[in-house]
């Protein structure tokens, strides 16, 4: 963990709470919001114009975990006031 945060500059209270931030936003997806990556389906197989199949893309979770960590933080939210 010193590395990552001497890396970032960041302080360990900050890091600690930007991942709580991140698996918090997870937390809500699996019990209240769902899953952000069920939102956008893209086929899994695709020959000419025909689509087989759909997906989620896995990715899109994380994208969205992280856009709210940094949001949650950045507008003062912390979790010692919660």
């Amino acid at each position: 963990m010193n590395i990552i945060r001497e890396e970032n500059k960041v302080s360990l209270k900050y890091g600690e709470e930007l991942i709580l931030a991140h698996e918090f936003y997870h937390h809500l997806e699996c019990s209240a919001l769902g899953l952000t990556s069920n939102q956008y389906k893209v086929p899994r197989l695709t020959i000419g114009r025909r689509g087989f199949g759909k997906s989620g893309i896995r990715a899109l979770s994380e994208i969205g975990a992280h856009g709210f960590a940094r949001t949650f933080y950045a507008a003062g939210r912390h979790f010692d006031s919660i």
